[in-house]
């Protein structure tokens, strides 16, 4: 089932309900939700062979317990066999989320308003107006391709590695305590 045919499928009701139980902290902008909410319902979707999918994750950093949404290629091989190779879809316009499919194992883990639930939220995780969100990730890829355009000197001067931060946030918190 896509996108599209799964909005059609439920009411913006019985999806507000259950949105609102998830993300109790969102009420407040719940007007937005339903204003996006309504104009996928009348999008035309665009089709995209990438599949959602939902997956529940505990991040042992912080020990939060969520639903990932992300997007993965049916016809591409997972990187290793613990690591499946999925793809951020929070700048990916609208008509192309609404054509894509949703992995079915999703629907035997949640509900149907669940799982736009936890869609919706993710495709409005960068604003409620689609332009704006495009906007947003033309500015990241220019900044991308800048910071690909420079000289390994430029980098090491402007940029920290990993390691660095670690050992200057992790190992610091852990000889305060």
């Amino acid at each position: 089932m896509t996108l599209k045919e799964l909005i059609q499928h439920n009411a913006w009701l019985s999806v507000k309900l259950i949105f609102v139980d998830l993300y109790p902290d969102q009420e407040k902008s719940i007007e937005g939700y339903e204003i996006v909410y309504s104009e996928l319902q009348i999008m035309q979707p665009a089709y995209s062979k990438m599949l959602i999918q939902l997956k529940e994750v505990s991040d042992e950093f912080d020990n939060e317990h969520y639903v990932d949404v992300s997007g993965v290629q049916p016809d591409e091989a997972p990187s290793t066999p613990e690591i499946n190779n999925s793809y951020a879809l929070e700048f990916t316009p609208w008509a192309k989320w609404l054509g894509m499919q949703i992995d079915d194992a999703a629907f035997k883990k949640f509900t149907e308003p669940e799982i736009l639930s936890y869609i919706l939220y993710e495709m409005t995780f960068a604003g409620f107006d689609e332009t704006a969100i495009q906007k947003q990730k033309e500015e990241l890829d220019k900044q991308i391709e800048a910071i690909e355009n420079m000289t390994e000197e430029e980098k090491k001067k402007e940029f920290i590695s990993w390691e660095e931060v670690k050992k200057k946030f992790f190992d610091d918190k852990k000889s305060s305590e």
